[in-house]
C-alpha cells in the first residue's frame, strides 16, 4: 500500500521539476508577464516582434511595444495616470544585472493636447540635456 502512494508522488515531483527546468531553459520567464501590475497592461493577443509585448496605457491614451524583461513599479511616485498625463518608470529585471553589469531604466511621460511647437521644444530640451555629443 505504501508503494502505491509513493510512486505517484515521486512521478509528480519528477514531472513538476522537469517542467520547471524546461520553463527556465526555454527562457520563458519574463518579469513583464509574471508581475501582476505590469502584466495588467499587456495584451498577449497582439503580435509584436520578439523581445516585446503589446502595452496599452491605463487611460487608453497610447499604446506601445513594451520591452520584455522590464516591469512597472506599482508605486504612486513612480506611476501616475490621468486623462491628459501619464508618467511611468520601467525597470529591468535585476537578475540580468550580474550578466551585463548594469540594469536598464526607462522613464516615459505622456502629455495630451500638446501643440507641435511645444512638442518640438520639449524634444530639443531633452536632447540638449541628455544626448551624447549634442
Amino acid at each position: 500500500m505504501k508503494k502505491g502512494i509513493w510512486i505517484p508522488i515521486v512521478v509528480l515531483i519528477v514531472l513538476g521539476g522537469g517542467g520547471a527546468m524546461a520553463f527556465a531553459l526555454n527562457g520563458s520567464y519574463d518579469i513583464a508577464l509574471t508581475d501582476d501590475f505590469t502584466s495588467s497592461f499587456l495584451d498577449p493577443n497582439v503580435e509584436t516582434d520578439e523581445g516585446f509585448h503589446y502595452f496599452q496605457s491605463e487611460k487608453n491614451n497610447f499604446s506601445m511595444w513594451f520591452p520584455a524583461g522590464y516591469y512597472i513599479e506599482d508605486d504612486p511616485t513612480l506611476y501616475e495616470s490621468e486623462d491628459h498625463f501619464e508618467f511611468l518608470d520601467f525597470y529591468e529585471d535585476e537578475t540580468h544585472l550580474i550578466e551585463k553589469g548594469y540594469s536598464g531604466f526607462i522613464q516615459l511621460k505622456y502629455r495630451g493636447n500638446m501643440t507641435d511647437h511645444r512638442a518640438h521644444l520639449q524634444l530639443n530640451r531633452l536632447l540638449d540635456d541628455l544626448s551624447y555629443d549634442n
